[in-house]
């Protein structure tokens, strides 16, 4: 089931004890197109979970449980989610949740949607690999470098450049809520007034950049214009 993270932020959180906190925001990766963690009001303060601790959805009750109590997620670390998490930040988490380090078991290809392998040729795919390892570094790796994890809120908003063209804003995100795949970005394609909105494969993004909030795809306008659109799906 594929579900928009703007809608999941009407969802509330429930913990193993019964408690509920609101979801704020998402931490996605962008490398791997995968939405890593949730982040969540508990108590006073912002935590972010990854999700592989989420064991129930419910579209009905509009609700996410979490196999977490509520005092293990408020013991856990003091991490600032106003800037991109570090591996360091990553660390602490683990240790503290006993979840497994995902960057320890993933392989380094980067997440394609269905059928992607048999079109792109893997001399191609390993070119793109290494070209999207330069830009997409962990924090943690030096000053200047730009993390893989992003704030979901913080890139909805993000003007969409086609081949030099502006063709619209990322409107929302779309993830399968099986495995928290992100399968489609949705790009609003109006300019100052909305327009329609068009669901885009992330496998066409080639740059993110956050300091001009602009998503580069390797598209052009045209093309971009007519891809489906959301209501079609």
């Amino acid at each position: 089931m594929l579900k928009s993270l703007k809608d999941l932020q009407e969802y509330s959180l429930h913990t193993q004890d019964g408690a509920t906190a609101a979801i704020k925001d998402f931490i996605i990766d962008d490398f791997n197109w995968l939405v890593r963690y949730v982040v969540a009001e508990v108590g006073d303060r912002q935590v972010a979970l990854s999700t592989t601790v989420f064991n129930a959805f419910d579209d009905e009750q509009m609700a996410l449980t979490t196999r977490l109590n509520e005092a293990a997620i408020l013991d856990g670390p003091v991490i600032a989610l106003d800037r991109p998490l570090t591996r360091a930040d990553e660390e602490m988490l683990s240790q503290h949740y006993g979840w497994s380090p995902y960057w320890k078991h993933e392989t380094d290809v980067p997440n394609t949607m269905p059928g992607d392998l048999t079109a792109i040729p893997m001399l191609d795919m390993q070119a793109d690999l290494e070209r999207q390892q330069e830009r997409l570094v962990p924090v943690a790796a030096g000053p200047g470098k730009e993390s893989h994890l992003r704030s979901a809120n913080k890139m909805i908003g993000y003007s969409i450049q086609a081949r030099g063209d502006d063709a619209g804003k990322l409107s929302d995100l779309l993830a399968q809520m099986s495995d928290w795949n992100l399968h489609y970005l949705v790009v609003d394609t109006g300019g100052l007034l909305p327009g329609k909105k068009v669901i885009l494969s992330p496998q066409w993004v080639q740059a993110i950049d956050s300091s001009n909030a602009r998503i580069q795809v390797d598209l052009d306008k045209e093309t971009l214009h007519k891809s489906p659109e959301l209501n079609e799906m």
